[in-house]
């Protein structure tokens, strides 16, 4: 039986037997969501550039040392990719809640959230770079950490997001590239 990252078991097969049972949605309407989910994922996607210019941003602690020209070219990437990852939240959020991927909504949901909140900080550190959060914690610690748990969010995600579509027989999502991610 597959397991998520986080050793919570998840059983395929019980969810297959409420389909055939009328329990729940029909391959059909799976594939259909899915397919709907692919289009808000992709609609998030960082191009490639985009990526580049995050990591560098997030890894390089330019956020803190960005002058002129350059802090304007990253609050204009940082805006985008606030409203970005906001109207993917919020599409996800109006997807049709089937039990069938109900576990793979919500934690494409958390990522979602977690990953706007982080870019809305990473804003946020540009202009107050001594910002610290509610509790006391300088923000820059804050995102760095944050992000480590987002990645390890993304994985989980990732890897329900195959289980499930290799369970129902469907193409693994496919990034903009062409390229399986999984």
């Amino acid at each position: 039986m597959p397991r998520s990252s986080d050793n919570k078991v998840f059983d395929i097969d019980a969810i297959s037997d409420r389909t055939q049972q009328g329990g729940s949605r029909t391959p059909t309407s799976i594939e259909s969501w899915f397919g709907r989910d692919d289009s808000i994922r992709r609609a998030a996607q960082m191009t490639e550039d985009e990526r580049s210019r995050a990591d560098k941003l997030m890894h390089r602690r330019m956020l803190v040392l960005i002058p002129g020209f350059g802090r304007i070219s990253a609050q204009k990437l940082l805006t985008k990719l606030v409203s970005q990852y906001e109207n993917a939240l919020t599409r996800l959020e109006n997807l049709p809640e089937i039990s069938e991927t109900k576990e793979l909504q919500s934690t494409y949901e958390q990522y979602f959230q977690k990953a706007h909140s982080i870019f809305v900080d990473c804003k946020r550190l540009i202009s107050h770079p001594l910002a610290r959060t509610k509790d006391g914690i300088r923000l820059k610690e804050s995102i760095k950490e944050r992000k480590k748990q987002l990645s390890a969010l993304e994985l989980r995600a990732k890897q329900l997001d195959g289980d499930l579509r290799d369970h129902y027989h469907m193409d693994q999502f496919k990034t903009d590239g062409g390229k399986a991610s999984k």
